[in-house]
């Protein structure tokens, strides 16, 4: 997924988002959502990429959608912060 995202000019930045359609897995579709910089992450950042993610799964019709958060971050509390 990363090559792809760079391929695509994908810089991860914080509320921009990325589908990617994912033959070879067991996901049909993958949507990328950029978190900002791990300096700046804390639990209004972490709330704000959930709520991103959540938008953009409803707005492209995404039957499920799994959250994965890079580093030592709590997602789960942070959300309930």
């Amino acid at each position: 997924l990363s090559a792809i995202a760079q391929e695509e000019g994908f810089g991860f930045e914080a509320g921009k988002t990325l589908l990617v359609h994912t033959p070879d897995l067991s996901a049909r579709r993958v949507l990328v959502v950029g978190i900002g910089k791990a300096a700046d992450l804390d639990s209004h950042e972490l709330r704000r990429f959930a709520a991103t993610a959540v938008e953009e799964a409803e707005r492209r019709h995404l039957g499920s959608l799994g959250l994965v958060v890079p580093g030592e971050h709590d997602a789960a509390a942070a959300v309930y912060a």
